[in-house]
């Protein structure tokens, strides 16, 4: 999990990590994405250095097609479900955009191969955490579980907020609910869309992180579509909301597929006990906690398999749990270890 930093843990903007990157570790991958609208067609690994250049030939774009923003204006990137979403989003903050314009001005970007291979020169960003942390970075629309669907706006301070979290201590040996912290050797497939915070979250964590994830074609989720991509790009973890679990119980081949796999995330809503039971039999389950408003909510997985169901907090997590209900019994949080203090501030 550790990285080379370039700046405090907590205060890194993505778009310098791209470059730095880049700089230094050039052919490092980012993920892997796949060649054609169809599994069939393979995957290439997309490296640092292809990424950055991506990022400056849409920054130069967007420049040529809109102008420089000073006032932070908003541009609203419908789009297939590929990497041009974390392309355009780091375009958009090294121009100064927040990647909706509200207007019906409409112009279509270009294909992901020429974004990646088109001739292009570096766009610098140079501002300071402290200059941007409290500018709108990105715009995302919440999925409603918890309320009135609705767009978030979050700032760059809210990014460096989830890149601290992955540097918060938990005791040695135990698995984490957020999937920041594995190793640079495992490959998370992300299913979960772009335009949600699900599954935008495997590429902040991807470029903060340098833990791959394997984009998959933009398709429609389904029980043999996840198969085949688990089985043709043997990723090491996936991160699915329970629906998508539920319908893959009903698969022996899905199943085996699952199991093959060294952790599986599960986010969005609860989980039915049996489909639960199931995978956590032969691998190890977490539940993912988070909000768009909120980000992560760091977590323990427990260690006791028929515990899977449960969040466990570490003091260090910050989390402290308030009676809501007279028949419910809960323990107040023990108070939060100081280190968490540097992520509050963040």
């Amino acid at each position: 999990m550790a990285e080379h930093v370039v700046a405090p843990i907590g205060k890194r903007l993505m778009v310098q990590v791209i470059d730095d990157v880049a700089d230094r570790d050039p052919e490092r991958k980012v993920c892997a994405v796949p060649k054609g609208s169809e599994i069939s067609d393979g995957f290439f690994d997309l490296t640092f250095r292809e990424l950055a250049h991506a990022v400056n030939y849409m920054s130069w774009w967007i420049v040529e097609a809109f102008g420089r923003s000073s006032t932070m204006e908003t541009l609203t990137y419908l789009g297939a479900n590929d990497i041009r979403y974390l392309v355009m989003v780091m375009a958009c903050n090294k121009t100064g955009y927040k990647a909706l314009r509200p207007d019906l001005t409409t112009v279509e970007i270009p294909a992901p191969t020429e974004i990646l291979r088109g001739a292009t020169m570096p766009y610098l960003f140079s501002k300071s955490f402290e200059e941007v942390k409290d500018d709108v970075a990105f715009i995302a629309h919440s999925s409603g579980t918890t309320g009135i669907p609705k767009p978030i706006q979050l700032t760059f301070g809210y990014f460096g907020a989830l890149d601290a979290g992955a540097y918060v201590p938990i005791p040695p040996g135990r698995f984490s609910g957020v999937p920041d912290r594995l190793s640079k050797d495992d490959v998370i497939l992300a299913a979960a869309p772009f335009f949600h915070l699900m599954g935008f979250s495997l590429l902040i964590i991807s470029v903060f992180h340098g833990i791959r994830c394997v984009v998959a074609p933009d398709k429609p989720l389904s029980t043999e579509f996840l198969t085949s991509m688990l089985n043709a790009t043997k990723p090491t973890a996936i991160l699915l909301p329970p629906c998508i679990l539920e319908d893959m119980t009903l698969s022996q081949a899905s199943m085996e597929a699952l199991w093959n796999l060294k952790y599986v995330f599960w986010g969005g809503s609860s989980l039915s006990p049996e489909v639960g039971r199931k995978i956590r039999e032969h691998t190890p389950l977490a539940g993912f906690m988070g909000m768009t408003e909120a980000g992560f909510i760091l977590s323990l997985a427990p260690e006791d398999k028929e515990d899977w169901e449960y969040f466990e907090w570490w003091p260090t997590n910050g989390i402290e749990m308030e009676l809501v209900d007279d028949d419910l019994m809960c323990t107040r949080g023990i108070q939060p270890n100081p280190t968490c203090g540097s992520c509050a501030d963040v």
